[in-house]
């Protein structure tokens, strides 16, 4: 029978999505060693097929950790995954941002304990890493439940119970794979229909994501030709900025083209979110969180408010005009580091998921 590790443990971690891979030690609570390098992904790397790309993530892990375990005298390795896997059994079915429509099964933890067979693996998807991280930074919550919402490459939400500290599953392991969701975009009547990365079309992630963004900038420029070459958003482009930069610059000047990308952006993510407001009315904390969210800030909260306030809950939001603000909160930086959660959880495995 496995010991169940102490506190003080020194556990490797390592936080893996769609653009950055990132790794470091945790301990007690704190991060150190932390090192950070561009995701190895079906879009950086196209020369390799879906069992390449997961080769290549396997032999970066391995090494890392090995390495890390050797200079930090650690035994326990914590994967925060960024897939659509099966929290009960560790089995990862697919990920959209990796690896594009490549959705052979395989099971982690497996593969990682003969590549590097001294450390006693552990892994977890990243969203639920980054709610434990979350909801380990709110102590002193009355919260009954708290769900966090990632809008970065892809996007994903779970649902945390504060009571028993777990986040139930289904009897496949899922739950709020929400990016993947059928959802309905119109711009004047006329419908908008874009692809998502794991090749289905009219995906919450096709409009919504990181990337979803990107492909919805291109769409609504052929759209408003004119409003885009008068645009700051084109304006800081031509300067040399990322779309985020640009888009988040833009944004903070009230740009016309900037801010009805915005308003079209979020109002997919509204109308599945007063779905969830509805069914689960013990849901007394929503935190927004991912680069689309950072970047964009206060900005993308408002945009998406105002899509709430529009259309409401049934009854309960009219009962209470600040219904979806007091819910509806920024994740601020640090609260949900896919680090710091795989460290948590590289600690009390056993503790997270119910089914």
């Amino acid at each position: 029978m496995n010991r169940r590790p102490a506190p003080h443990e020194a556990v490797i971690v390592f936080d893996i999505g769609g653009t950055r891979f990132r790794a470091g030690v945790y301990r007690e609570g704190a991060l150190t060693d932390v090192r950070s390098r561009p995701a190895i992904s079906f879009r950086s790397a196209p020369e390799l097929d879906g069992e390449g790309l997961r080769g290549a993530l396997l032999d970066y892990l391995a090494e890392t950790a090995e390495e890390l375990a050797a200079r930090h005298g650690a035994s326990l390795a914590s994967l925060s995954l960024g897939a659509a896997m099966n929290g009960l059994t560790g089995e990862v079915y697919g990920s959209g941002p990796l690896w594009g429509e490549y959705s052979q099964r395989f099971d982690p933890r497996a593969a990682l304990a003969e590549r590097a067979p001294s450390l006693r693996w552990t892994v977890l998807n990243d969203v639920s890493a980054a709610l434990l991280a979350y909801a380990d930074s709110l102590p002193q919550s009355q919260a009954r439940k708290v769900m966090l919402v990632t809008v970065s490459t892809g996007i994903a939400c779970r649902v945390l119970d504060m009571r028993s500290r777990s986040i139930p599953l289904d009897e496949f392991g899922l739950q709020g794979e929400v990016g993947h969701l059928p959802v309905q975009l119109s711009y004047q009547g006329r419908p908008v229909e874009l692809a998502c990365d794991c090749g289905g079309a009219g995906h919450l992630a096709a409009y919504s994501s990181g990337r979803g963004i990107a492909a919805l900038t291109a769409w609504l420029r052929g759209e408003e030709e004119g409003m885009w070459q008068e645009s700051d958003y084109r304006r800081l482009r031509k300067q040399g900025l990322s779309e985020e930069e640009a888009l988040a610059g833009a944004v903070e000047q009230r740009d016309t083209f900037a801010m009805l990308l915005l308003r079209l952006a979020t109002r997919p993510m509204a109308a599945w979110l007063r779905c969830a407001l509805t069914l689960d009315p013990e849901l007394d904390r929503i935190a927004l969180a991912g680069g689309v969210c950072a970047g964009l800030g206060e900005h993308y909260r408002e945009a998406l408010l105002g899509h709430l306030r529009e259309q409401g809950v049934y009854l309960s939001s009219g009962f209470d005009p600040d219904y979806f603000s007091r819910r509806i909160h920024l994740a601020q930086p640090g609260q949900t580091s896919g680090l710091l959660g795989a460290g948590l959880h590289g600690l009390r495995p056993e503790a997270l998921h119910a089914a």
